[in-house]
């Protein structure tokens, strides 16, 4: 799926993307600014598994809100345990309120 964005570019980088067009390196700009932004995102990846990560933990969050304190201690004792790929699960820091 995609969407089309109207964008402003200063004048001087699109002269870059321009140059790399003519070196071709690109068949067009369209396909430039493109590839460009999704390498530039591809680059950044860890920043959105953070992000992922966070989500994640205020779920767990939510979840273990619900739960009385053996339930809590049983929920935390599984999520410590599980493992999908090797890895512990993310845990955020949160204590028992209740």
């Amino acid at each position: 799926m995609t969407e089309v964005v109207p964008i402003r570019i200063p004048m001087e980088v699109l002269e870059k993307i321009e140059l790399l067009v003519r070196l071709g390196k690109y068949a067009n700009k369209r396909e430039a600014i493109r590839t460009i932004i999704i390498e530039h995102l591809e680059e950044r990846k860890e920043v959105f598994a953070y992000e992922e990560m966070l989500s994640q933990d205020k779920k767990i969050f939510e979840v273990a809100e619900s739960f009385g304190e053996k339930e809590f201690s049983e929920f935390l004792l599984l999520m410590l345990s599980y493992t999908d790929n090797g890895d512990s699960p993310s845990l955020c820091s949160f204590s028992f309120v209740g």
